[in-house]
């Protein structure tokens, strides 16, 4: 790791400003804002690309193979970091129907929507939903909107789920009405989708 960071700094300059870009958002949606940095990743895939080449070049001396293991090796962080999105997605995914089951039980007995995400947090087992709760319980506390911090949240998970629970939420906040018959509605959708998703597994296998 230290090694990493030292050639990230000496990539600070490079801009790849497209790719950049989409490594940072995918930082953030595989969970690893703050563990890992841009340059970082940059570090691994040069390191990575010149160890491919060495290790499997006794197998082929050809110069065209070794281009292939070493651009092999710059890609395998990339679908790594990628790979690590798309489950920490599908978790939250997995996490949101029970969740949301809770809140609309809490909302229902008379807790506010916080203390209600606050019942989820302390309930539940930990995993990557609870975590962006508890990232949306601190942007509130530090002085954000409920707007603000659910649209954050759905940034962050990039997730369609996600997304049209934030939009859901945000919503019934700007026509005033209560978010209790929308987090029940919500709650339904999501075990029907999530019948459904186990059930297409099943027919799978």
């Amino acid at each position: 790791r230290s090694l990493l960071g030292e050639i990230g700094r000496l990539l600070r300059g490079v801009s790849l400003t497209p790719y950049r870009n989409w490594v940072s958002r995918k930082i953030v949606v595989a969970g690893l804002k703050g563990k890992m940095e841009v340059e970082e990743l940059f570090a691994f895939q040069l390191v990575i690309g010149l160890i491919f080449p060495i290790l499997f070049s006794p197998l082929s001396h050809r110069p065209v193979a070794v281009l292939i293991f070493a651009l092999a090796g710059l890609a395998y962080p990339c679908l790594w970091l990628n790979g690590s999105a798309k489950r920490r997605q599908k978790e939250i995914r997995m996490a949101l129907a029970p969740a949301v089951d809770l809140i609309s039980i809490s909302v229902e007995a008379g807790l506010d929507f916080i203390a209600s995400i606050s019942r989820v947090v302390d309930r539940s087992p930990p995993g990557p939903l609870v975590e962006e709760f508890k990232m949306m319980l601190h942007e509130i506390q530090m002085g954000a909107s409920r707007e603000e911090a659910l649209r954050h949240l759905a940034d962050r998970c990039d997730q369609m789920t996600i997304s049209s629970f934030a939009a859901i939420l945000i919503q019934a906040d700007r026509l005033g009405s209560s978010i209790g018959p929308a987090l029940k509605a919500q709650a339904v959708k999501l075990r029907t989708e999530r019948f459904q998703e186990a059930e297409r597994i099943g027919a799978a296998a």
